[in-house]
């Protein structure tokens, strides 16, 4: 699964931030 995120991110990183948020994983991203 990690993987696709990586490949995601690359991809859309707005759509997967807003995944990551739902997930609550946006916190990753700010720090």
């Amino acid at each position: 699964m990690e993987s696709s995120i990586y490949l995601d991110e690359a991809r859309d990183p707005l759509i997967i931030a807003e995944g990551w948020m739902k997930d609550g994983k946006h916190v990753a991203i700010a720090t």
